[in-house]
C-alpha cells in the first residue's frame, strides 16, 4: 500500500524535477541587446580633391633624328599656373577637370594602393596642338604629390609640372 509519506515523497520528487522555462524575451529587449553593426570606414581616397600645377618647359633630348622643334622650344607658350579638380569614388575611380595653360582638359584615372594615376586629354574636339598627359601622384600624409608630364598632340611641345592635390574645402 501506498502510504501518505510515499505520496508526499513522490510529489516532492515530481515537483522538484519539473523545469520552469524562462519567459521568451520581448522583441524590444532583444533589439536592445543585439550589437549595432558599424558602418565600414570610407577609403582614404574617396571624396573631392583639388590642386594646382605650374607647367614648365620639359626639355626633350635633341639627339640626331630628334624633331627640330624640340630644340627651338623656348618654353614661352603653354606655361604657367593651372588647376585640377577631381572626384574619387569608393571603388577608386577618379574623374574631373583641369584648367590652365595646357588647355581645358578632362581627367580620368584610378587609385591603386597609395598612388593616383591620371590621364589628361582635351575636353572637346582635339587638335594637333591640344595637350595630353599623365600624372602619377603618391599619397604623402593628407596630400597627393606627383609630376604631370604632357605634350601637344603633335608631340612637338612638351611640358612638366609638379602637382599637389588636397581634400577640397568642406569635403570629408
Amino acid at each position: 500500500m501506498v502510504t501518505a509519506s510515499r505520496v508526499l515523497w513522490l510529489f516532492i520528487v515530481v515537483v522538484g524535477c519539473r523545469r520552469e522555462e524562462a519567459p521568451a524575451p520581448s522583441p524590444s529587449a532583444s533589439a536592445r541587446v543585439a550589437p549595432v553593426p558599424s558602418a565600414a570606414p570610407k577609403p582614404w581616397y574617396e571624396g573631392t580633391w583639388t590642386g594646382s600645377y605650374e607647367a614648365e618647359l620639359h626639355r626633350l633630348p635633341s639627339d640626331p633624328g630628334a624633331a627640330r622643334e624640340w630644340k627651338k622650344d623656348e618654353g614661352t607658350t603653354a606655361t604657367g599656373k593651372g588647376s585640377i579638380n577631381l572626384s574619387v569614388d569608393a571603388e577608386g575611380r577618379a574623374t574631373g577637370e583641369a584648367e590652365g595653360p595646357l588647355g581645358a582638359l578632362g581627367v580620368s584615372g584610378s587609385v591603386d594602393g597609395e598612388s593616383l594615376r591620371l590621364s589628361f586629354g582635351p575636353r572637346s574636339g582635339g587638335s594637333a596642338t591640344d595637350f595630353r598627359g599623365v600624372l602619377v601622384a603618391l599619397r604623402e600624409g593628407e596630400a597627393l604629390r606627383g609630376t604631370l608630364r604632357a605634350s601637344s598632340g603633335d608631340s612637338l611641345t612638351a611640358r612638366s609640372a609638379k602637382v599637389e592635390l588636397g581634400r577640397a574645402a568642406g569635403a570629408p
